[in-house]
């Protein structure tokens, strides 16, 4: 197998362990069901239906990772989606939108977690204005991104169990404590309309978006077309059981009628939190504050990571400078695309717009997960169309096929159009984001034509210099690449 770190510059290091993937991984949308979606679902349709919404939710995310895996096996690049459009949906431009707004929804999903974040220290020290918060803990993770690869994923990996553990303790601690009351569960919400449900049903496959965050982490982990799908994947499986079980455990605390009145207070006010005051006289609500903050400050780490490699991917595209590209010779991290990653989400952290934020991030991951779709459809009509076995030629095979890239545009095209019709700010949200894509298009029309002046094809340069594992692994199986 030829060797795959950069060819120019200092190399990057393999220094993401397997836990520490599924933390990034996992990390990026956890916060989002517990901290911030929990009260809008049981404000659309009950209590008992914020179960079906997270399992719904569940399904749909892991229908688009089955779909992103094998591409991300075939395909494991830095440039992550970048890559895939370049080279079988046949447009760089394409690449450069969505990589971009790959990297535009990880600051969007950071500086709402980080608003929320403020706002759950600030329960604790309420001497300091929880904006304050959310810019220290954004300079710290910066620093730990500067010092190394190893030190990010060890941290992450620690703020995973954490994360994890307290999770896991919800369902415990409400099962030990006597006070559960299962008749709760069978008080259902009233004359639910069909536009409730479907608000209900976008927040909870909100609730999971952010995985593909880690496909950019390529470079630096060990057997990416490996790790990175199996990541996907147990992310999202392990994420779906803590929502379930965890959704289980608060019903069973509070009638309807009370966690009805809790939801309109807001994202900040997570309906899993004011659940669990009914615990240990009223000091419940203090540990879930407590998983709040570690939910949070794993989204924090990942988010940072992830848009930082994101840009440091699309450099290796040769879509940004190569300031982009360039690995500091002590630390091996991208510094440059780590600092201008943390800067953007300081200022959507102090924007304190959070719906607003929000809304971005909804706008770009689900016409994202259309684009890896249909990219890993036509990966895997071209293995089949060379002649070629998917067992064979994918490391991380996922049996089905080309169903899962087909339910994904389906589930895709739905939650795109829902976006409009569910989310509260979505003419400010989307107007933003499209904003932000034009300028980002017409700043990649002009870096085209200047490098053509200068006598470089950035879209040669980028085959030329790129490091994806497909191509050694198809030719070994004995068909051409395409």
């Amino acid at each position: 197998m030829p060797d795959t770190a950069p060819r120019e510059g200092t190399r990057m290091i393999k220094g993401i362990n397997f836990i520490g993937l599924v933390a990034l991984a996992s990390g990026t949308v956890t916060g989002v069901g517990f901290l911030m979606m929990s009260g809008d679902i049981v404000a659309s349709v009950g209590s008992f239906n914020l179960i079906w919404c997270y399992a719904i939710g569940m399904a749909a995310e892991l229908i688009a990772m089955l779909s992103t895996a094998t591409i991300a096996s075939c395909y494991p690049s830095a440039g992550s989606v970048a890559t895939y459009a370049r080279k079988l949906i046949g447009s760089d431009t394409l690449g450069f939108l969505t990589a971009i707004a790959l990297w535009l929804g990880m600051i969007a999903i950071d500086g709402a977690e980080l608003m929320a974040l403020g706002r759950y220290i600030y329960f604790f020290f309420p001497q300091i204005h929880y904006y304050w918060w959310g810019f220290i803990v954004t300079l710290i993770f910066i620093g730990i991104n500067l010092f190394g690869v190893v030190l990010t994923s060890r941290t992450q990996s620690a703020l995973g169990i954490l994360m994890w553990s307290a999770l896991i303790a919800v369902p415990l601690a409400v099962l030990s404590s006597g006070k559960a009351d299962i008749t709760y569960w069978k008080v259902l919400k009233e004359s639910i309309g069909f536009t409730d449900w479907m608000t209900a049903i976008f927040f909870g496959v909100y609730c999971y978006v952010g995985f593909v965050t880690i496909l950019p982490a390529a470079e630096e982990t060990e057997e990416p077309e490996k790790k990175i799908p199996a990541a996907l994947v147990t992310g999202t499986v392990i994420t779906g059981i803590l929502y379930i079980t965890g959704g289980l455990a608060i019903i069973s605390l509070r009638p309807e009628n009370e966690l009805l009145a809790l939801a309109p207070e807001g994202p900040f006010a997570s309906v899993w939190v004011k659940a669990m005051e009914v615990l240990w006289d009223g000091k419940g609500a203090v540990f879930m504050n407590w998983a709040a903050i570690s939910t949070a400050l794993t989204t924090a780490n990942a988010c940072i990571y992830g848009g930082a490699r994101m840009l440091y991917g699309m450099a290796r595209e040769r879509q940004l400078p190569e300031a982009f590209r360039r690995v500091s010779q002590k630390y091996k991290t991208p510094t440059v695309p780590i600092l201008v990653t943390g800067v953007f989400i300081l200022f959507s952290v102090f924007s304190g717009a959070i719906r607003v934020v929000s809304v971005i991030a909804n706008f770009v991951f689900f016409p994202l997960w259309l684009v890896i779709a249909i990219a890993s459809f036509i990966n895997l009509s071209n293995i089949k169309a060379n002649g070629g076995n998917y067992r064979d030629v994918i490391p991380f095979y996922v049996p089905g096929g080309r169903l899962w890239p087909v339910l994904t545009m389906i589930i895709s095209s739905a939650l795109t159009i829902l976006t409009f019709l569910a989310t509260d700010d979505v003419v400010m949200g989307a107007s933003i984001a499209v904003l932000f894509l034009v300028i980002c298009w017409s700043y990649y029309v002009w870096w085209k034509n200047y490098n053509l002046k200068q006598g470089i094809d950035i879209v040669a340069e980028a085959a030329k210099h790129e490091s994806v594992y497909t191509d050694w692994h198809r030719e070994s199986a004995g068909f051409n690449k395409e």
